[in-house]
């Protein structure tokens, strides 16, 4: 009626094993420390809500994962933000500020520094020079499909134009504030 179940004693052996690696893995101090960690963090979220302060205390969070999170990379290896980067190297890709305002000021147009000069300035000043808005307008649109002054292989509009336009705008706002001063 009873039914014996002989037992080996490797079941046993495995077990143990299993335990003791267990064990290994829980009582490291990488674990532990987390645990700690989260448990600070759970009292910390508490007494932000007794105080109402559960905004800063999402902030202050979001800085700490993320400096925790910088020494984890190999070495080389550059970090997300260019900041923390020897050199402030950025990653390919990374749009800087000036890269923006590039963008904005030159038509969409990524621009160096090298990529225009006066003496092309005054040569398109020479083209225009006595034209009336209208004559100028129809004189730009069949410029703008032509080869760039500046040898740069792209057509006027895409390359100078939006730096001559901003130049005509200052200088006509400058005379406006001559006249007005007059």
């Amino acid at each position: 009626m009873y039914k014996v179940e002989l037992v080996d004693s490797s079941e046993f052996q495995d077990r143990s094993k299993y335990y003791k690696h267990l064990f290994r893995t829980y009582g490291q101090w990488s674990f532990l420390k987390y645990f700690v960690y989260s448990i600070i963090w759970l009292i910390g979220g508490r007494i932000s809500i007794l105080y109402s302060m559960q905004g800063l205390y999402v902030i202050l969070t979001g800085f700490a994962l993320i400096f925790t999170n910088l020494g984890t990379r190999e070495k080389g290896t550059l970090s997300a933000y260019s900041i923390f980067n020897k050199g402030y190297k950025k990653l390919m890709g990374q749009m800087t500020e000036d890269d923006v305002a590039n963008m904005y000021n030159m038509g969409g147009v990524k621009k160096k520094k090298d990529d225009y000069s006066d003496d092309d300035d005054e040569k398109i000043s020479k083209d225009f020079e006595g034209l009336s808005m209208e004559q100028m307008m129809a004189k730009l649109g069949k410029l703008g499909n032509k080869q760039c002054f500046c040898n740069s292989g792209k057509k006027y509009k895409k390359c100078h134009y939006f730096i001559h336009q901003r130049i005509k705008q200052q200088e006509d706002e400058e005379r406006r504030k001559g006249i007005k001063k007059n």
